[in-house]
């Protein structure tokens, strides 16, 4: 048999007496000649399987997937769904809000959204809390009390300048005073200030001091001052269950060039000793208010 000419092995039953052959014709077909040697006949697929008897025609098995008609949803897309809101440790207080909603704020004002600002602040103690294996201590610094912490972030808020100045020959004059409350529930007390529109502001600042207080404290403070409880709730049990579960509350930012707590105004100290007037219940301490006056004697806040 000429040497294009192939054998075929798989024969159907009525062809099996007979030699069939292929070869592929001129046009690209597959043709079969049937029979024997001196007689072959041609024919191609088509014509061929058309000849075959319907028995001899078996199915080939097919392997068939089944296709869902759900909509896929990326893995990406599950885990957000199905992960667990990011972890708050460190909660903004309504105390602090003033800060960001009120544009006449006399300290440092925050131009940014709340809820951004507060991932960052937790975002940012949570990798240094992984950093220190765990140990908050070394993320929050004292303050001066032990329900008050602070935690030191490089800043990143255009808004957050420096408000204050130190008093010079040059700018005394300027200076002004006031009795100013820090809300509608505190008593005013006098102020001593430059007027913004009269000095030069002090540029962006180099660091934002996150000043913390326990949960624990705040829901005290407010307790003791009627009609600062949260939606009407009475009593620390009632405030408690109106708050968060973050066990640290921020409750005031301040820019500033360092990256270290600075003394309080003088009468901050002693408006702290007065629970009840919007202070935190620690009494004057003597050598921390001293240590406050030497600040301050030189320096003024810019409103």
């Amino acid at each position: 048999m000429s040497s294009k000419f192939k054998t075929v092995a798989f024969l159907p039953p009525f062809l099996a007496r007979s030699p069939v052959t292929s070869h592929r014709s001129g046009g690209g077909r597959r043709c079969y000649r049937v029979g024997p040697a001196s007689a072959f006949k041609r024919f191609s697929r088509p014509a061929l399987l058309n000849r075959l008897p319907v028995a001899d025609l078996r199915p080939t098995p097919l392997s068939v997937r089944l296709v869902s008609s759900v909509p896929s949803t990326s893995a990406a897309a599950v885990t957000m769904a199905t992960s667990p809101p990011p972890k708050v440790t460190l909660a903004l207080d309504g105390f602090c809000l003033r800060q960001f909603d009120d544009p006449e704020y006399a300290g440092t004002r925050l131009d940014w959204d709340k809820a951004d600002f507060e991932a960052r602040v937790n975002t940012e103690y949570e990798a240094r809390l992984a950093a220190a294996d765990g140990d908050a201590g070394a993320v929050l610094k004292d303050g001066y009390a032990p329900f008050c912490k602070h935690l030191f972030m490089n800043n990143f808020i255009p808004s957050a300048t420096l408000t204050t100045l130190p008093i010079t020959p040059d700018n005394e004059h300027l200076l002004r005073t006031k009795y100013a409350a820090r809300t509608d529930k505190e008593l005013p007390v006098l102020t001593r200030f430059f007027p913004l529109a009269s000095v030069e502001a002090g540029g962006q600042a180099d660091w934002l001091d996150v000043i913390l207080y326990s949960r624990e404290q705040i829901i005290k403070e407010r307790a003791s001052r009627p009609g600062d409880e949260p939606d009407g709730a009475a009593g620390e049990e009632a405030i408690a269950a109106s708050m968060g579960d973050a066990p640290w509350r921020i409750i005031s930012v301040k820019a500033q060039e360092v990256d270290t707590e600075l003394p309080m105004q003088p009468i901050t100290v002693m408006r702290n000793a007065l629970i009840g007037e919007g202070g935190s219940g620690v009494g004057i301490q003597r050598e921390a208010y001293e240590a406050s006056v030497a600040y301050w004697k030189d320096r003024a806040v810019v409103l």
